[in-house]
């Protein structure tokens, strides 16, 4: 941008705009080290990029060359996209094994729960599911029906596999009239 003096104006709104607190450790991602963690890093990476207000960069195809390397950062991200996004049936069989295999095994609540948490949006996201533009009130009801049967199947698979030590707590939520979601069981317990 120019400013009417003709000198050169900085525009900290531009994704290309390096705040001083923009630097290689102000972002912590764990190592990409393949298909096994694509989609956890991938998401990780554009939430810090997101912070920094940089992902439109990777995102919007942006014409800049990236600093690295001699490609735009807009092909880096396509080409990792199209290696390790692969969305086919052994991973989501992979993915559902290790849902299965959790179990709490001695540690505290909240360290078992945020295991599972973990592993129940990695397949969420990769089933692809179609935009509806027009929702009915059926539709709606649908969904929602939807919603409370995967939350309340979320609850079991938290519940089965708790320690036996928990059993009471299992058993006095398990009665109730209205099950609760799995945070408000998590905080029951």
């Amino acid at each position: 941008m120019s400013g009417s003096s003709g000198t050169n104006m900085i525009d900290p709104t531009s994704p290309l705009y390096l705040h001083p607190s923009n630097r290689t450790s102000s972002i912590n991602v764990e190592k990409l080290q393949g298909a096994s963690n694509y989609r956890p890093w991938r998401r990780s990476l554009e939430i810090a990029l997101a912070s920094k207000r940089k992902l439109g960069l990777v995102r919007r195809g942006s014409t800049k060359k990236s600093v690295m390397f001699m490609t735009d950062a807009y092909e880096i991200w396509r080409h990792l996209e199209s290696r390790y996004s692969i969305t086919n049936g052994a991973r989501k069989y992979a993915l559902n094994k290790q849902l299965f295999d959790t179990k709490q095994n001695g540690r505290i609540i909240s360290e078992y729960y945020t295991n599972l948490k973990a592993i129940w949006v990695e397949p969420e996201a990769l089933n692809v599911l179609f935009a509806m533009t027009n929702m009915t009130v059926e539709m709606n009801r649908f969904v929602q029906a939807l919603n409370e049967q995967k939350e309340e199947l979320r609850l079991f698979q938290f519940l089965n596999e708790l320690d036996e030590d928990y059993a009471p707590q299992r058993s006095q939520i398990l009665m109730m009239t209205k099950l609760p979601s799995v945070d408000e069981a998590c905080n029951m317990i």
